[in-house]
């Protein structure tokens, strides 16, 4: 969440699921604002998956709409009673609150005074937080350490699909992995949930950033 930021079109953010970045363009193409007003779209339209309530009825190209129009959610929430749609009218006079409550809710907290910003202990810079290389063996033993079974064979399954002449560890456990969870269609959760993970992130992928 970055709309509060200034909304430079040089700030970028990586969809962690896809590992696609998403750029000033990107994000004015998917939401139909730009980013500095993505946090007023949300607020009309909510995002169920946080727990964002917006307002009833208010979908994300409503929201763009009526934003674009008015220029924000306040000069919107202000101007409510000129809206000439009377059901829309009368949702956003009737939840102007839960309106600005999310809008807090998705909103960045920038009033952190930069003395009480500290780095970690074993850090020195900001370049030490830079991604470095994704170490397989580490994270499968790891994986294997804690059961996490169901993660340990969906990341050996990506490795196996980069093709880049990865060698498998041999496992340590006496006990077999337990089957995934299997669901009506005869399609396992795991399974499903493998189609559109991206392939581990290397830093070369993101060569560019100015660390």
């Amino acid at each position: 969440m970055f709309w509060d930021s200034g909304a430079s079109p040089s700030i970028n953010t990586v969809d962690p699921m896809t590992m696609k970045r998403f750029e000033y363009e990107h994000v004015v193409e998917k939401w139909g604002v730009p980013p500095n007003k993505l946090g007023d779209v949300l607020a009309l339209a909510g995002d169920a998956s946080d727990n964002i309530p917006g307002v009833p009825m208010i979908g994300p190209k409503i929201a763009a709409s009526l934003i674009n129009e008015f220029g924000g959610l306040e000069a919107l929430l202000e101007k409510a009673d000129t809206i000439p749609q009377k059901g829309r009218r009368e949702r956003l006079m009737e939840n102007k609150d839960k309106a600005r409550l999310s809008k807090d809710l998705v909103r960045l907290e920038t009033s952190i005074p930069i003395e009480k910003i500290s780095m970690p202990a074993h850090f020195d810079t900001i370049s030490e937080f830079c991604m470095g290389e994704l170490e397989p063996k580490r994270l499968l033993t790891f994986y294997e350490e804690m059961g996490f079974w169901d993660l340990k064979r969906r990341f050996e399954s990506r490795l196996l699909k980069r093709k880049e002449g990865y060698t498998m560890p041999i496992s340590h456990t006496s006990d077999a992995s337990p089957k995934p969870e299997r669901v009506n269609n005869g399609m396992s959760m795991s399974k499903r949930r493998d189609t559109n993970i991206a392939k581990p992130p290397i830093s070369s992928d993101f060569e560019d950033v100015p660390f």
